[in-house]
């Protein structure tokens, strides 16, 4: 894992909106950047696009109205790019952050394969 993957790994941890234990937040790299779980489902992932968090639509329409930096990622509508100004505030990033995860645990769980 390179150094700035680590330094995402701590920002989002040390600003992660309910303690890490309880919610078994867990990075991995993935195809040359970075994903998060939260309980094993993924809310994160680091792209070249740059840091982006997974939202189900109405909670996108809302960040898309409130943010016009915010963007699909080229390759899924599931997630948003992260506007740097919300990246860089200690305020706003943890409040998208809450809003990912709680989208991501109310989704139904997939069944596993056999």
């Amino acid at each position: 894992m390179n150094p700035y993957h680590r330094e995402v790994i701590a920002r989002l941890t040390d600003l992660c909106p309910l303690p890490p234990p309880e919610l078994e937040l867990r990075f991995q790299p993935m195809f040359g950047g970075l994903g998060g779980y939260v309980r094993e489902r993924i809310f994160f992932v680091l792209h070249s696009e740059g840091p982006a968090l997974k939202f189900a639509k109405p909670t996108q329409d809302d960040l898309m109205t409130v943010s016009a930096e915010a963007r699909h990622l080229s390759w899924t509508r599931l997630y948003l790019t992260v506007p740097d100004y919300i990246w860089h505030d200690d305020d706003l990033l943890p409040a998208w952050m809450q809003l990912s995860i709680d989208d991501v645990l109310a989704w139904p769980s997939k069944k596993k394969k056999r």
